[in-house]
């Protein structure tokens, strides 16, 4: 009975215990960055009454009998899990979101590490909690995180800045800088065009009352250069503010690709050089030539070499420009025979070009002699030279249409039913059309007719069979030269116009195309342009808000606008004038195990031996959460089990005291046989 009483005084005390622990969660449910407890009982030691025995082949075995001693405190955790965030609107609070603590340090050097982000300065310009404990970090921003104390104030000059803004618009980024470093030049400045500036006004500028510049440019002006563009803007700017330079100074407008290269050469476009001719499928055996996009070479073109069986190819090409450029390649035999492309060079800065031969047998080597033979002297090829477009109108730099500007093919259409439609975006197209023709075919057991078109040398072709329906052909190049649309006559017209023109029969019996430039009503003719990509820059898009102008200077605590904390942990310092420096970064320390931290009060925790030596981390780095100003980590403390846990410790003590009571009275019992 003595046992049980002592049992039951065991489960009190435990049951207490428990209780303080439940206590004190509740006491701290509105404490920022408090981690919950919670109370773990374990048994006490067992006396052994029986012990087990073994079972035999005539008896069987038995269990153990032991008797317990009640309960005692195994352990008090602490629940690290993170909890949600408050707003606060102060912008010296900090929450961690994730993990890692805060080190703090105290007058005598001791460290502390915390959750509640509770920051604040004192009147010696350093960073510190609110029980006036140094937050630590590194002083040098770009540094290693350390354990040093972060200090506001005499942090030296701020540099002078210029005020700028950025944006990047399909892959190129556009800086707007005012050279003046002052805040005056924090303004905003968009940009337009219009049609209605007179011819030779190439920009306008209107100031607002608030300081705000709208730029307009003449859509119909056009700007050769960025430079030119930039010294029409500011001359807009300068005769909207009477005449006076502004205050922001000298606004210049820069371009970069993406990959940091110059994109100013965008107000250049350069459409690549073509070959165009009637013959280029029939050079040596079926070659096929074409030029270089930056290929220099103008009008016809001279083909000179000689060529025997066995031996090399030596292949000059000349073109007839006033100051002739050659262009030479050597190929072995081998290689002539194997088939491949070659290309022959010029000088530097001439481009090339590129002969694709076809495999040729050993056995028709002479056949390709003598085809090569055939191909020498003057050419009906000609070079379409490459062609660059200088400068952009206002409506090209201010519009946001980035669309594919459709090629074209001009001519007399519509011609016998036939007319054009539209190109696709790759249409590579350019030059002269110098064949339109109609061909019958039924090799597929279906009567169709093979459309062609050749443009500046290239083919395009499409088919309509007898069984098709639609009044539209799609006419395709196989060699990369995209496709365009042609509106067609009905196949029954087609063949009308075929027997009307050629006075046979069509199918069967017709086989010759029929030139649809050189009927009764030919098509006479016309230029291609290629598609080109939208040069359009696409500047009314946006709107440049310059910020950051700053004259810099010395900025003391006194002086200071505003302190901010970034999310890794920077500490910067403002000035309404001087501009923003940063003095520091906050450092977090993480721990192998930081439920091995012990609390001391104040929400503060110190190392032990069972949580490892703190390892230091920017924010953001090394496992450790961001930092997030204006907001704190609330308790973790969950009221709704804490009340539940309250409940069954209650009846937990309430039990173990009836034990106590129970015991008592056995033992009354017990001493009442004596009377």
């Amino acid at each position: 009975m003595n046992r049980a009483m002592f049992s039951g005084v065991a489960g009190m005390k435990t049951h207490q215990t428990r209780m303080d622990v439940i206590g004190n969660n509740i006491a701290n449910v509105n404490t920022y960055g408090y981690k919950s407890q919670r109370a773990v009982f374990s048994d006490i030691f067992y006396q052994t009454l029986m012990g087990a025995a073994q079972g035999t082949a005539s008896r069987g075995g038995r269990n153990p009998s032991t008797m317990g001693y009640g309960s005692t405190l195994g352990a008090i955790q602490t629940m690290m899990n993170q909890s949600s965030m408050q707003n606060t609107g102060f912008g010296l609070d900090v929450a961690i979101t994730g993990e890692g603590f805060i080190q703090v340090m105290d007058p005598d050097g001791n460290i502390f590490y915390t959750k509640a982000g509770l920051l604040d300065y004192d009147a010696n310009g350093y960073l510190v909690d609110i029980n006036g404990n140094f937050v630590l970090g590194s002083t040098d921003v770009n540094g290693a995180p350390n354990t040093q104390k972060i200090k506001l104030d005499s942090i030296g000059a701020v540099s002078p800045t210029q005020p700028s803004s950025l944006h990047t618009i399909q892959g190129v980024q556009y800086t707007l800088t005012a050279s003046n470093t002052t805040k005056d030049g924090n303004v905003g400045v968009t940009i337009t065009s219009s049609s209605a500036l007179p011819i030779g006004m190439k920009a306008e500028a209107v100031i607002s009352e608030t300081g705000s510049i709208m730029v307009t440019l003449n859509a119909g002006e056009t700007f050769a250069t960025l430079s030119e563009l930039n010294t029409e803007i500011n001359k807009a700017i300068v005769l909207a503010n009477n005449n006076q330079p502004h205050v922001a100074g000298t606004f210049t407008l820069a371009m970069a690709s993406t990959d940091g290269g110059d994109a100013s050469t965008k107000f250049n476009t350069t459409i690549p050089a073509v070959l165009a001719g009637t013959a280029l499928s029939t050079f040596i055996g079926g070659a096929k030539l074409s030029v270089s996009a930056d290929f220099a070479g103008e009008g016809a073109l001279t083909v000179t070499g000689s060529f025997a069986v066995g031996t090399d190819m030596v292949l000059t090409v000349t073109d007839s420009s006033a100051s002739p450029k050659t262009y030479t390649v050597t190929i072995p035999n081998a290689d002539v025979l194997a088939g491949g492309a070659f290309i022959l060079r010029g000088a530097t800065g001439d481009g090339t070009i590129s002969i694709s031969l076809p495999a040729t047998p050993a056995a028709s080597e002479a056949a390709l002699a003598a085809s090569f033979a055939a191909s020498l002297g003057d050419h009906d090829y000609s070079v379409i030279p490459k062609e660059t477009i200088i400068g952009l109108t206002g409506a090209q730099i201010a519009v946001d249409d980035f669309t594919v500007t459709p090629g074209s093919i001009s001519g007399n259409w519509p011609v016998a039913g036939f007319s054009f439609k539209e190109t696709s975006n790759d249409f590579a197209g350019r030059g002269p059309v110098t064949d339109f023709l109609m061909t019958p075919d039924d090799s597929s057991g279906v009567n169709t007719w093979i459309i062609s078109m050749t443009i500046g040398g290239l083919t395009y072709e499409g088919q309509v069979p007898e069984t098709a329906i639609g009044s539209t052909l799609l006419m395709k190049n196989l060699d990369g030269g995209g496709s365009f649309t042609l509106n067609i006559p009905r196949f029954v017209d087609m063949s009308v116009l075929y027997e009307t023109e050629t006075g046979g029969a069509v199918f069967p019996g017709g086989t010759a195309p029929l030139n649809l430039m050189a009927i009764s009503q030919p098509y006479t003719g016309g230029d291609a342009k290629t598609a080109l990509p939208s040069s359009n820059l696409g500047l009314s898009s946006v709107g440049f808000q310059l910020t950051g102008g700053t004259v810099g200077g010395v900025i003391t605590l006194d002086e200071l606008v505003s302190i901010n904390i970034g999310a890794d942990g920077t500490v910067s310092v403002s000035h309404a004038d001087k501009g923003t420096m940063a003095v520091g970064k906050i450092s977090l320390a993480n721990f192998a195990n930081p439920r091995g931290l012990m609390q001391s009060g104040s929400n503060y925790y110190v190392e032990t031996v069972n949580s490892g030596r703190p390892v230091l981390n920017d924010p953001g780095t090394g496992g450790t959460g961001d930092l997030k100003a204006n907001t704190l980590e609330m308790s973790n403390v969950d009221l709704s089990q804490e009340f539940a846990d309250m409940i069954v410790t209650q009846r937990g003590f309430q039990a173990n005291t009836r034990i106590i009571t129970v015991s008592d009275s056995m033992l009354e019992e017990l001493i009442n046989l004596k009377r």
